[in-house]
């Protein structure tokens, strides 16, 4: 169905290269890809800013804190904050959606200095069966830090 009349659309209010040194602002998580290799975060996504923002309101594991430090749009210009024991609802996405982000490279700030363990929490109480499939795929996708976590985590279930 083709598209009758004109589409009316503004940019954001105040987006991610617009922050300044020193600003502190909040990001909705759904402005993140996430890859095994990668965070990327559009430069053109919506923050909020820490003054304007109702973290009352907000609801938890929805928003990460963003600061700037820097004047560039590198990795090394931002914190991006993961708040201890709040749970964020994250997909990893597939390797096509990191080799299309790094073709427009131009277009995103890109995070390579993580560790996706801390993302993604492995649940302690799981079967000896399900960690082993889970290393398995670890394995599979070279994931070697999880994987080496999922081993921590048998060897724990074995020893108790």
């Amino acid at each position: 169905m083709p598209i009758i009349g004109t589409v009316s659309a503004s940019p954001a209010d105040f987006s991610f290269e617009k922050l300044k040194v020193g600003d502190r602002a909040y990001l909705h998580v759904d402005f993140i890809i996430i890859t095994r290799r990668a965070i990327f975060i559009d430069i053109i996504s919506e923050v909020i800013l820490e003054e304007e923002f109702d973290i009352e309101e907000s609801e938890e594991g929805v928003h990460l804190l963003v600061i700037r430090k820097g004047p560039g749009l590198t990795e090394n210009d931002f914190d991006i904050i993961f708040q201890p024991n709040v749970v964020y609802d994250l997909i990893i996405e597939c390797n096509a959606i990191y080799h299309d982000c790094i073709k427009r490279k131009d277009e995103y700030v890109i995070f390579t200095d993580f560790n996706i363990v801390d993302l993604i929490q492995v649940d302690i109480d799981v079967k000896n069966e399900t960690l082993e499939h889970k290393l398995a795929e670890a394995l599979r996708n070279e994931d070697y830090t999880l994987a080496g976590e999922i081993q921590k985590q048998i060897e724990k279930q074995k020893n108790t």
